[in-house]
């Protein structure tokens, strides 16, 4: 008799060997060959011509890398998995890594035959796609987690996968020629950053935060991007997102990478499933470039937020006022000493600041209500060059002038809310 959680926890060691064991006799099947195969014992007796072959897969094949399962399995059957393989063989076939996840849900619901909410594999495969399912059924959850297969979600991935596919099919197949200008050196600081950190989060299994950053939040960057750029050049981006990517949705990649030119029969490349993951660059990553850019996001939305509470589609103007100096000193005070009481004593000591005495305490506690963020100072001229650089994008996106100004010296009372990294905003 064979206890049910013996031979199971180590078939993985037989599926290497299987294809040959299946064609042979069953009495060549012996306790000796296994030896063998597995523990590499000699046998006293002659054993069948593939026994070298057997032990020869078996080797090359073990220790298995990652060991996959779900979590309600670790009290029985993962545990004797553990066991077995350290009581049967030598210390480096020990299995090197053991993942659980959770389960796949259908629309937030468990998968039930009874509730007639279960799709079979081939019929979703039919209907979405192979990349889409392993990528929405992934990137739902962190692995210890239960994962949502949400059909709206679908629908969604395909769409940016559209996208994406066709932004590249205009922009990146042909050199990257020209100069680079801000914008050409923003997307590729972005997409250096995400893959230097990539290897990392991928050998750590973190695919909700990695399909978060190379699918949802890299879409919205080339949207951004197209926006911004005079002449697209995505070339150097696509070479890197593509690999990237490549884990996640396999045969999406290679089409990607075909049509890039980088297929094996191209000189000097190969598969992207082959191909090394990119490490990025740190010396095209610009920090100062990207935070300039996403102050221009914030402020977009700050106007977009304001004219929906408003309740105006169309404004006719839209002007900005810069902090003034004094506030930006402030802040720096408040960063330094972190205590309201403080920091009031010290700008009220100070004869410059003293001037704007009965706006101190309003300013300062505003900054006291985000203390984590106060080291996050920008100055006077990165937001003025930022928002001027984004003027124009500005205009287009609300259909109206856009004035860039500093709070001192404006004639609207709305220019003294202006705070250091968060602009006043006056519509009309």
């Amino acid at each position: 008799m064979i206890e049910a959680l013996s031979d199971s926890t180590i078939y993985m060691a037989f599926y290497i060997i299987a294809p040959i064991a299946m064609k042979m006799k069953p009495e060549e099947l012996t306790e000796e060959l296994f030896d063998y195969v597995f523990l590499g014992k000699k046998a006293k007796n002659k054993l069948p011509a593939s026994a070298e072959e057997m032990r020869k897969l078996f080797t090359y094949w073990y220790p298995l890398d990652s060991r996959h399962s779900a979590t309600d399995l670790v009290h029985n059957h993962l545990t004797f998995f553990i066991f077995n393989h350290v009581a049967i063989f030598e210390k480096k076939y020990w299995p090197r890594q053991l993942v659980t996840n959770g389960f796949v849900l259908m629309d937030g619901k468990k998968m039930s035959k009874s509730m007639g909410n279960i799709i079979p594999i081939r019929a979703a495969v039919a209907q979405w796609g192979a990349d889409t399912i392993r990528f929405v059924t992934v990137s739902g959850a962190d692995l210890s987690q239960d994962t949502d297969f949400n059909r709206p979600a679908v629908e969604g991935v395909i769409a940016r996968m559209k996208f994406m596919k066709a932004t590249m099919e205009k922009y990146a197949v042909g050199k990257d020629e020209g100069e680079r200008d801000l914008a050409d050196r923003w997307i590729l600081s972005r997409m250096h950053k995400r893959a230097l950190a990539a290897d990392e989060m991928y050998s750590k299994f973190q695919l909700r935060e990695l399909a978060l950053e190379l699918f949802y939040n890299t879409f919205n960057d080339v949207q951004w991007y197209l926006k911004r750029a005079k002449e697209p050049k995505l070339r150097e981006f696509f070479e890197i997102w593509v690999p990237l990517i490549a884990p996640f949705m396999p045969h999406y990649a290679e089409e990607l990478w075909e049509e890039l030119g980088k297929k094996h029969y191209v000189k000097e490349s190969k598969f992207v499933s082959i191909a090394p993951l990119p490490t990025g660059d740190k010396k095209k990553v610009d920090e100062t470039l990207e935070a300039g850019e996403d102050y221009i996001v914030q402020v977009k939305e700050d106007i977009s937020s304001i004219l929906k509470l408003i309740k105006k589609e169309k404004p006719a103007k839209i002007e900005l006022f810069i902090a003034s100096g004094w506030k930006r000193k402030l802040r720096e005070i408040a960063a330094r000493e972190r205590k309201f009481d403080t920091t009031m004593k010290l700008a009220m000591a100070d004869p410059e600041m003293k001037k704007h005495a009965k706006d101190i305490a309003r300013v300062l506690q505003s900054y006291m209500k985000n203390a984590g963020a106060l080291d996050k100072t920008q100055s006077e001229k990165f937001e003025l060059e930022a928002l001027e650089s984004g003027r124009k994008i500005l205009e287009e996106e609300f259909g109206c002038p856009v004035s860039v100004s500093k709070e001192e010296g404006a004639a609207a009372p709305k220019a003294a809310f202006a705070l250091p990294g968060k602009p006043s905003i006056l519509v009309s």
